[in-house]
């Protein structure tokens, strides 16, 4: 049965009452993923996760140079051989998750719906700015970004050419931060540029959801900012803070 992997950064979310509730969805996913025989990790700066028995490993993660909201969930990937399912805090497990080892890359959904609102205006500055220069496969072209509320590679290769680009992608927002969204470039940095390198390298993909936010049968994607405010999925004693 595969790993399962979770990040936290502390420091992402600022009011209290938005990050009880986040770390509930937290509590809830690891919780459900223990349960159903998986062995479960978390990178975080937070000692909270080292409280819970259902939390088998916590790595500690305290980087200063951090600029991408989501920049954690690069560490397993470049620090963990052995293959593992990274996950976000608001996957909730329905039954064990089951590995497709057929395609190159395992990802959650296709985002087709937020192109112009999330990545269009970061994606065609990246290409005036010339991103392409260091990013060879960058062609900036419309397409639906990889949804990584999941993410699995059975292909290694794809995995350590996405890190090399993810890094160069990093620094290249980051010289031109003045005229970038950072919190848009976060996802297009993590989805976009993960599906572009697919798509102009040739590597397979699946995903678990047809859209986002659906029951799929193994697991709910509760994405998006209404969790943050409503804690609409129900949380018991063993999960509650």
């Amino acid at each position: 049965m595969i790993d399962i992997i979770w990040t936290y950064d502390k420091h992402v979310h600022h009011d209290e009452a938005h990050k009880k509730n986040l770390l509930n969805y937290y509590k809830r996913s690891m919780y459900d993923a223990h349960e159903f025989g998986h062995h479960t990790t978390i990178y975080t700066n937070d000692l909270l996760f080292k409280e819970l028995d259902y939390c088998d490993r916590l790595e500690w993660t305290n980087v200063p140079d951090i600029l991408f909201w989501d920049e954690f969930k690069r560490f397993p990937l470049e620090n963990t051989d052995k293959d593992f399912l990274l996950v976000d805090g608001d996957i909730i497990f329905h039954r064990p998750f089951e590995v497709n080892k057929t395609a190159d890359v395992l990802i959650d959904s296709y985002e087709e719906f937020n192109w112009k609102i999330l990545y269009e205006i970061d994606v065609n500055t990246l290409s005036y700015l010339n991103i392409q220069e260091v990013i060879p496969e960058w062609d900036g072209k419309r397409r639906a970004a990889f949804g990584a509320g999941i993410l699995s590679f059975n292909n290694k290769d794809f995995q350590e050419l996405y890190l090399d680009r993810y890094k160069k992608f990093k620094d290249f927002v980051y010289k031109h931060r003045q005229m970038l969204s950072i919190s848009k470039c976060t996802a297009v940095g993590a989805q976009y540029l993960l599906a572009t390198i697919a798509d102009v390298k040739g590597y397979s993909h699946y995903a678990y959801s047809k859209t986002p936010r659906r029951n799929n049968g193994i697991y709910t994607h509760y994405a998006g900012k209404k969790k943050l405010t409503d804690n609409f999925l129900p949380i018991t004693d063993k999960h509650a803070i």
